[in-house]
């Protein structure tokens, strides 16, 4: 099924791989693999170390997709050093074809002595998972695979897999075929998330929706002409994003402070600013606003208090009634009694 029909060794004092070369020298150790999987076959590069100047068996990964300002240059499945020394990150598939499509080759496997047959051993999980993923993106389908790679076959029918999948309250999440991708939807909203197992879970805030996609939770809302969206992910860090839309107003998607409660945002938040019954104690994570960030809201039965320019609370004229704030881009904010004004703690954010 594999074989290894050609190697590349580097090391500016070595002429053959050693224990001793790869622990004391920078070096690299690269395999070009043979994998038939009837009825295909490919052709993968993978391997440890680096290469000095170019990549291995001089690969063409394309275009960059990344260059660093000290000079190191980052491609799809490669990466290359600001002094010139060139790595894989990943295998890389050379080739992919069908019985039939090609012409015979007589693919000879090579001799390996005690240390190359060590780290060739390591790659072999990795260089038949990039075969089969290559084959599947091209032709659509999965070969029939031996007992010991049968646990790819539930990844492979997720790569494959193109479907729509309907949400409550209008959302949706849209999956690609032969990719990893998603997209989640909501009116005019819409963002990338990968493709997994979606389950639509009781969302603990009332009025609003959840559903839990790999690592990510999405909270969402659909009110009239007012759609918002927060989507938390768990790992591997924490971070929590922010969607929003009034209207025909669609605003940039923000990156918010992960320890901000969902349920604080959905209902203490209008546009970049939050309204707490109480005093926040956490004064690293919540600022208080300027008097400019209150322009354009309209209050109804209440006024804003000021220290200098720093907004500090609103208080009701009737404190029996409710207090209505109006933002022409975000919409309404309801509640009843003085609240404490804070901004909304964003690490990036295009809100208005």
């Amino acid at each position: 099924m594999i074989k290894i029909i050609e190697k590349i060794f580097y090391c500016r004092y070595c002429d053959t791989p050693s224990k001793y070369c790869f622990s004391q020298h920078r070096s690299g150790l690269y395999f070009k693999y043979h994998v038939t999987i009837p009825p295909y076959s490919a052709t993968v590069v993978a391997g440890e170390g680096e290469n000095e100047g170019t990549f291995p068996f001089n690969l063409d990964l394309g275009d960059p997709i990344r260059v660093g300002m000290s000079g190191c240059v980052d491609y799809r499945g490669g990466h290359k050093t600001m002094s010139n020394w060139c790595f894989l990150t990943r295998p890389y598939v050379v080739e992919v074809w069908k019985e039939g499509e090609k012409s015979g080759s007589d693919y000879q496997e090579i001799e390996l002595n005690e240390t190359e047959k060590i780290v060739a051993s390591r790659q072999v999980r990795d260089v038949v998972r990039a075969a089969l993923f290559a084959i599947a993106e091209k032709y659509g389908e999965i070969p029939e695979l031996p007992v010991e790679y049968a646990h790819f076959l539930p990844l492979l029918k997720t790569f494959l897999r193109s479907r729509t999948i309907p949400l409550p309250n209008g959302a949706w999440i849209e999956e690609e075929g032969k990719s990893w991708k998603s997209e989640f939807r909501l009116r005019e909203i819409s963002f990338s998330i990968p493709k997994g197992r979606v389950e639509i879970t009781d969302s603990y805030v009332e009025g609003t929706f959840a559903v839990q996609v790999a690592n990510r939770e999405i909270y969402y809302s659909s009110n009239g002409n007012h759609h918002v969206v927060y989507m938390f992910v768990k790992h591997p860090y924490q971070q929590l994003y922010g969607y929003e839309q009034y209207g025909d107003h669609i605003h940039p998607p923000a990156e918010i402070n992960e320890r901000v409660m969902i349920d604080d945002l959905f209902k203490r938040r209008l546009g970049d600013l939050m309204f707490h019954e109480t005093e926040t104690i956490h004064e690293h994570i919540f600022r208080r606003p300027v008097k400019n960030s209150i322009s354009k809201i309209k209050v109804i039965n209440g006024k804003f208090e000021c220290d200098g320019e720093t907004v500090t609370k609103i208080i009701p004229e009737n404190p029996d009634e409710e207090t209505v704030l109006y933002h022409p881009e975000h919409g309404t904010l309801v509640f009843k009694g003085e609240r404490y004004v804070y901004t909304v703690p964003y690490i990036r954010a295009g809100h208005d």
